[in-house]
């Protein structure tokens, strides 16, 4: 039986939406975003953390959507914080810690997901 790996996607979404919301008050002036639209989305992410189920293969595929999703966003962000403040600024570790955090939950969110397909979780 192959290891399942939902509780640390869901461990990996609650952290990402912890770093978003510990953080936003401090780069909040550089955020090119509607701050309605972060807002809805770290706590769709959160959400997910929460529906995340072993036994529903419609959530693991939302939660590859969702970490393609945030690896691209936050990514990018990262370079063009780079670009324009350089590395030793916060704003783009901050990008380059949620962009991580994504990678993270895209690759045990890929496992999971074909376990599934291939009948082993």
């Amino acid at each position: 039986m192959q290891k399942n790996y939902i509780n640390t996607i869901r461990s990996l979404f609650v952290l990402a939406a912890v770093v978003m919301v510990v953080t936003l008050p401090f780069f909040y002036n550089r955020l090119k975003i509607d701050f309605y639209l972060l807002a809805i989305f770290i706590v769709g992410i959160s959400l997910l953390a929460g529906f995340t189920s072993v036994r529903r293969q419609w959530t693991s595929i939302l939660d590859m959507g969702v970490s393609i999703f945030g690896l691209v966003f936050f990514e990018y962000y990262a370079v063009v914080a780079y670009l324009n403040y350089w590395v030793s600024d916060g704003w783009f570790w901050v990008n380059e810690v949620l962009a991580v955090i994504f990678f993270f939950a895209l690759y045990f969110s890929t496992r999971t997901l074909r376990g599934k397909i291939l009948g082993r979780s």
